[in-house]
């Protein structure tokens, strides 16, 4: 009698035991799934979070794309028979004289635009006669094989040569466009600037037919250097597209 008992007192201590260690088990179970359930949680949510910031990016990528930072930091305009560049106004009139330190910044403006889409490394453009040395208002240009710089830029004083330094830099300039003009034309055949790029009968440098060279007619070397930012205009527009 005594033995069943203590079979019977046995049996329930096991049960209990067993009992007790499955309850312990579920409760390491439920607080692992828990837990699980929790990182999963913030997964999901970083997840979610990388998604709304990819697409963010993808955004700005997009609209960063359509921008044209040439055109931002070198915005070419007209007013009235003045092209400008930022503003600066490139040309002197007879009936508006514009100041030398304007006309020499819009110059500089200008050199370092064309200098620039030139150090481009996406294109294989080359100035083949002549170099660009930026320097602001007091920029330079430089034949390839030479030392000499010339000054692209006057102050409208008497000069005993003239302006034959600041001549042939703006000759040097508009070579460097005709460069990056035939760069342009190889690049696209159907590619046709408004304003051809010339030598005249006097082995100077023309623009729709007139001359760059300063001092003679105010109002042809003020239109000539219009036509001149209208081409590059182009040229910019074009490289910006196709870079």
């Amino acid at each position: 009698m005594l033995s069943r008992r203590a079979a019977a007192l046995a049996l329930r201590g096991t049960r209990r035991l067993q009992a007790t260690r499955v309850e312990e088990c579920r409760s390491r179970w439920s607080l692992s799934l828990h837990a699980s359930l929790q990182r999963r949680s913030a997964a999901a949510e970083r997840l979610r979070s990388l998604g709304s910031r990819l697409r963010a990016a993808g955004a700005l990528h997009g609209s960063l794309q359509g921008l044209n930072v040439l055109n931002d930091a070198f915005f070419v305009w007209h007013c009235g028979k003045f092209a400008t560049v930022n503003g600066f106004r490139l040309g002197r009139l007879t009936a508006c004289a514009v100041d030398w330190p304007e006309v020499n910044a819009a110059l500089g403006a200008s050199a370092l635009l064309l200098a620039t889409i030139g150090d481009n490394p996406r294109n294989d453009l080359v100035f083949s006669q002549y170099r660009i040395v930026p320097m602001g208002s007091f920029t330079k240009i430089a034949k390839n094989d030479e030392t000499k710089e010339y000054p692209l830029y006057n102050d409208g004083s008497y000069k005993l040569l003239g302006n034959r330094g600041f001549n042939v830099a703006l000759k040097g300039l508009l070579v460097c466009l005709s460069d990056a003009s035939q760069y342009v034309a190889e690049q696209d055949r159907t590619m046709q600037l408004p304003f051809a790029i010339a030598v005249d009968g006097r082995n100077d440098m023309t623009i729709g037919g007139l001359s760059m060279q300063a001092g003679s007619n105010d109002e042809d070397w003020t239109r000539a250097l219009k036509y001149f930012l209208t081409n590059l205009k182009w040229v910019v527009a074009f490289l910006s597209k196709h870079a």
